[in-house]
């Protein structure tokens, strides 16, 4: 048993005042016993047999008086044990459900344990864990609709900058810049597939020269990320570029420590024509609403 458990200090509380009483009953008697010998010593008496009669008699009550205080004892550790269990044990359940809420679980709920003092902490908690669940999912929701106003300002603004723009080139660069600003991407491009299979750069934001000269001009097979998006149809997603291990990382990824990527084909009806793509140097769980906003601005351009 932990000597820091409560358990232990309610059985010490409960023990110790008995072991001290009957130190004390045990004392007095002996110092008692003492007393009663010294003085028949002390008196002439004569008669031997009757000395030593006393002498067991006194022998025999201590050992009487240490059963009593075994038995005692041994009841008293007993009976403290089976009052405990039950307070302890909805103790350590209050205690399981009070570490898991300050985990952030708000969809465990705190146990019913009574109607004691214990029982009332336990439903003092639990509507704690409601009332925070509330403002939590409140709080949620308001995220997600701040999110999904800024996402439509950003498509509205780029589809108004769009109006009347015929150049693919300045397009793909207000595409970039929306992207980057948005999704907060420190490598951001938007390419083109080319009818001779090739991919051609329309605009890129952060790329450095070898990963300009890497990605432009080169035959669509060659460009393993941008080859499954346009060949699937579907957005890519990669969280951690090392760990995922089915693409291959060019060598200005690694100088630059990119860890996570999104590409985007950009379609025409059912034609993947190009694609944008974004990487940043943190590792970045993409959420579906910046992964959403991605695909409408490849939609959108």
């Amino acid at each position: 048993m932990n000597p820091s458990s409560l358990r232990f200090r309610l059985i010490l509380l409960a023990i110790f005042p008995i072991l001290l009483s009957f130190a004390a009953l045990i004392w007095v008697g002996e110092f008692s016993a003492a007393q009663s010998l010294a003085v028949l010593r002390g008196s002439n008496l004569t008669d031997q047999p009757l000395l030593e009669r006393v002498t067991d008699l006194l022998a025999a009550g201590r050992a009487r008086s240490l059963l009593i205080a075994a038995v005692v004892l041994a009841l008293t550790l007993l009976t403290t044990l089976l009052a405990t269990h039950g307070p302890v044990h909805r103790i350590r359940a209050l205690h399981e459900a009070a570490r898991a809420l300050a985990t952030g679980n708000l969809d465990l709920p705190i146990p019913d344990i009574g109607s004691d003092e214990i029982g009332l902490l336990a439903g003092s908690l639990e509507i704690m864990r409601r009332n925070l669940r509330v403002s939590v999912e409140s709080e949620t929701r308001r995220i997600a609709q701040s999110q999904r106003i800024a996402e439509l300002t950003t498509l509205w603004q780029f589809s108004q900058e769009l109006l009347g723009k015929t150049d693919p080139v300045a397009i793909a660069q207000r595409a970039v810049q929306a992207v980057a600003g948005q999704l907060q991407a420190d490598f951001v491009a938007a390419v083109l597939l080319q009818p001779d299979g090739t991919v051609s750069l329309a605009a890129a934001l952060g790329w450095p020269e070898a990963g300009l000269r890497y990605l432009n001009g080169r035959p669509l097979s060659q460009t393993h990320r941008l080859r499954h998006a346009l060949e699937s149809r579907t957005i890519l997603i990669i969280p951690d570029e090392a760990a995922d291990g089915r693409f291959p990382m060019h060598e200005w990824m690694i100088q630059m420590g990119v860890v996570s990527s999104m590409l985007v084909p950009i379609l025409a009806g059912e034609r993947a024509i190009g694609g944008l793509t974004a990487h940043t140097r943190q590792k970045r769980e993409w959420t579906e609403e910046q992964i959403r906003l991605l695909d409408l601005l490849a939609s959108t351009t």
